[in-house]
């Protein structure tokens, strides 16, 4: 036989072999009768979910699609809308009553404020309010662009308030409106125009096609309009992380996208599991020689019957049919038990390694963590009082970081060109400055303990702005002690005196400087330390009792405590 023949004829015997191998190796996993699973015995969704994430990711993330994904997890999912919607109001808070600061020991500089507070207090519609809601968009698209809008006084009554040195009526400017522009509004090809060989930013573009209607439902249908180029120095950019190379800032949206998307995910998967727990596992109980025959034979009548039945659970199962007619023979003559039977029952047994739900909790605390807002979702854990101001306050952290950037733009953009245009030239100590208010007022036993502490040792500097401040944090309207002298309201403060405060008695060395306790630096008159203490009372009089030692009281404390 030619050596080649010999060659194949051995490959094949080998192949045959192999094929032997193979068919062995399943027949031990599967039986002569082939009969084996039709559905699904593994599960693929959790490595699928990771996988469909990782796979969406750089294109939902890259712009002007980020935009639209940004604006969808706003406002369809209550993780990040709640979050969100949290730091706004907070935001919002802060702005609702802001300040002007100003050199009081130039004139210029009180008038410039003053022309920036009557501006920023007439806009046309709009407030200092809802412009700081616009700016704040940042934290969710990564960055927020502000048109500053301008107008002349509508009549020369309109402001009557101070000048500047060489300002005239006729010069001055006010505020108008500051306008949003939508980050989704922007020109998708080119968003933002560079110019000095890529060093500058020198204007963005908008595309006028995006508000072809009301709900924008046209704007990828018509044909392309004219774009809108707006110069850099019309407009107000803020954002996280922006710089002049990254003009759109990194969105902390981006940073939990892939949880708020898994949470989706997991969402549609616990939703149909509920679904199917609702409505229990059909259960149809069939004698078993009908089984028998219609396995046996699958053009017989049993065969045509048991899948009649099973087409009918199926499609009461899924609400298709309503209703179904079966036998009801007994199994035996005393009438206990049926041939056929249908009933729905739960699933029984612990067979997962994971919860969805408990997923979707760490999910949605990955987005809360993110904005620094675990605080929001501290009813669902178990730390204590301490654990929530801690949380608190770092929750403020971040918003107020959110609100130093809108008070850094506004102080180095919009006030220096506002003055400017009207003529007014100020050095930077004299140049007004924009301070919002607090996020969440301090209390009033807080402020009014500060105060009698601080007063008691002779610290507290009764300066017009120290008394101004401190009366705005005990909540009075302060417009009115603006027009008075340092003079008169030290008058005023004066006048309002009662008496000499005893609160910093016990802060002194007994003997030394004005101190008139003798006991020293035991402060007997604090009442914390008399909660220690037990007044009795004997032959000669009244006296504080300790574990070690007593004390009587003077005059002067019977008098107080009306105990002569």
């Amino acid at each position: 036989m030619h050596p080649a023949r010999r060659n194949k004829k051995k490959r094949n015997n080998k192949n045959n072999n192999n094929n032997n191998d193979i068919n062995k190796s399943l027949d031990v996993i599967l039986p002569k009768n082939r009969r084996m699973r039709k559905r699904p015995a593994a599960t693929n969704a959790i490595y699928a979910t990771r996988k469909w994430t990782e796979g969406l990711k750089p294109y939902e993330l890259r712009f002007p699609t980020n935009i639209e994904v940004f604006h969808e997890m706003y406002s369809r999912d209550e993780a990040v809308g709640g979050v969100l919607n949290a730091t706004y109001a907070l935001v919002e808070n802060a702005f609702k009553k802001y300040h002007i600061k100003n050199n009081n020991s130039s004139k210029d500089s009180i008038a410039a404020a003053a022309i920036v507070r009557h501006s920023l207090d007439n806009m046309r519609d709009m407030t200092v309010r809802s412009f700081a809601r616009n700016a704040a968009t940042f934290n969710q698209f990564g960055f927020s662009v502000i048109e500053k809008n301008y107008r002349k006084p509508q009549s020369d009554k309109e402001y009557l308030g101070p000048l500047p040195e060489g300002v005239a009526h006729e010069d001055l400017w006010f505020i108008d409106k500051l306008s949003m522009i939508p980050q989704r509004s922007l020109d998708i090809s080119e968003p933002f125009i560079i110019g000095n060989e890529g060093r500058d930013i020198i204007g963005l573009r908008q595309n006028a096609s995006w508000f072809l209607n009301s709900t924008h439902a046209l704007r990828n249908w018509e044909p392309p309009a004219r774009t809108i180029n707006i110069a850099r120095n019309k407009f107000m950019l803020m954002g996280i992380n922006s710089t002049d190379s990254n003009p759109m800032g990194t969105s902390p949206l981006e940073q939990v996208w892939e949880s708020w998307k898994q949470k989706q995910f997991y969402q549609r998967y616990l939703s149909v599991g509920i679904s199917k727990d609702m409505a229990g596992m059909p259960l149809l109980e069939i004698p078993k020689d009908i089984l028998d025959r219609a396995n046996t034979d699958p053009t017989s009548p049993e065969a045509m019957l048991v899948t009649q039945m099973c087409e009918d659970v199926a499609a009461m199962h899924a609400g298709e049919q309503n209703m179904m007619i079966m036998p009801s023979d007994p199994f035996t003559d005393n009438g206990q038990g049926k041939e056929y039977n249908l009933k729905f029952v739960g699933i029984d047994g612990s067979g997962k390694n994971f919860d969805l739900q408990n997923a979707i909790d760490k999910c949605r605390e990955s987005i809360y963590q993110s904005f620094g807002a675990l605080n929001l979702i501290s009813n669902e854990s178990k730390g204590g009082y301490n654990q929530l101001e801690g949380q608190n306050a770092i929750h403020l952290y971040f918003v107020n970081r959110i609100i130093n950037i809108i008070e850094e733009s506004v102080n180095k953009d919009l006030i220096p060109q506002l003055l400017n245009l009207c003529g007014i030239r100020l050095s930077h100590k004299d140049m007004p400055r924009f301070k919002a208010g607090d996020i969440e007022p301090v209390s009033l036993e807080e402020v009014s303990k500060m105060v009698q502490r601080v007063k008691s040792v002779n610290a507290f500097l009764g300066t017009k702005e120290v008394w101004i401040e401190t009366y705005e944090k005990l909540g009075y309207d302060t417009e009115h002690l603006q027009e008075l002298s340092e003079e008169e309201l030290q008058e005023l403060s004066e006048m309002g005196s009662k008496g000499q405060s005893r609160a910093g008695d016990g802060m002194k060395t007994a003997g030394e400087g004005t101190s008139t306790n003798t006991v020293g630096f035991g402060g007997d008159n604090n009442l914390e330390n008399k909660s220690k203490e037990t007044l009795k009372f004997d032959s000669e009089g009244w006296y504080w009792k300790t574990n070690d030692s007593k004390r009587y009281l003077n005059s002067d404390e019977l008098s107080e405590m009306d105990l002569q």
